[in-house]
């Protein structure tokens, strides 16, 4: 009952709802790539199953770069070695 309670005290509250207001206001006010950055911005942040996936998608991709780096500079070596010839 006291979580009811305190989400309605929180509905009625003043200053919430000005906050809420105001937040809305500035949102408003910003450019179209600003509010789709802002909205994924929340969107990634408030939700876990994305942020695990930017997680893994991003240690994926250091990995494989990594590994594509590491094998060029590999068969670089061996070039250079065999035209020294």
């Amino acid at each position: 009952e006291s979580r009811y309670r305190r989400a309605y005290e929180d509905r009625l509250n003043p200053f919430n709802e000005f906050h809420h207001r105001e937040e809305d206001q500035q949102v408003g006010k910003l450019r179209l790539h600003d509010r789709i950055a802002l909205s994924s911005g929340r969107f990634f942040l408030n939700n876990k199953w994305p942020r695990t996936f930017v997680f893994f998608y991003t240690i994926f991709l250091h990995v494989f770069i990594m590994n594509l780096l590491y094998s060029s500079s590999g068969s670089a070596i061996l070039q250079c070695t065999t035209d020294g010839e």
